[in-house]
């Protein structure tokens, strides 16, 4: 029930977020031409929303909205008590996940940007950029599920990756 939409929400924020970073990191390069630099407030984007979502995120936020609209949840229909819980669930991972997502997808094509300086290497160098983000994808989900989050918990495991990022 609950934990499926709950997944399910979390993968589609987390995805919608990355599009529209990436949309974003293309149309800030073409604009300013500086990829280096956008590299860089993207990074740093990415360490402060990561950051950032930690502390501000409150559990207590999402008990004191149910309370608050508890009466008329009781009295609404199956499909609108769903829908609801729906959006009590996305409202804080737009924020949680959904920023930070944003700029971790701003960050491949601007990326792509910088590597793309030399017409005769560019072949060679966008081939390497997507075995690197890739292996880096596939290496970093199974040593954060399988290591970092069953002994570090949740906020070491973001204070691992925000030091890494740094």
């Amino acid at each position: 029930g609950d934990y499926r939409r709950m997944f399910s929400l979390s993968l589609a924020t987390i995805l919608v977020g990355i599009v529209v970073g990436s949309l974003g990191g293309s149309w800030l390069v073409k604009r300013t031409g500086r990829p280096a630099e956008v590299f860089l407030v993207a990074q740093a984007g990415f360490l402060v929303t990561a950051l950032l979502s930690l502390v501000l995120f409150k559990r207590e936020m999402l008990a004191d909205q149910v309370a608050q609209h508890l009466a008329t949840y009781d009295s609404a229909s199956p499909t609108l008590q769903a829908l609801w819980r729906t959006g009590l669930m996305l409202q804080p991972m737009l924020y949680v996940v959904g920023l930070p997502a944003v700029m971790m997808g701003c960050t491949f094509p601007v990326s792509n940007a910088c590597i793309q300086r030399t017409e005769a290497a560019v072949g060679r160098r966008a081939g390497l950029l997507y075995l690197a983000n890739t292996l880096g994808g596939v290496c970093g989900s199974l040593v954060i599920g399988f290591v970092a989050l069953p002994t570090l918990g949740c906020q070491g495991s973001v204070g691992v990756l925000a030091l890494t990022g740094a």
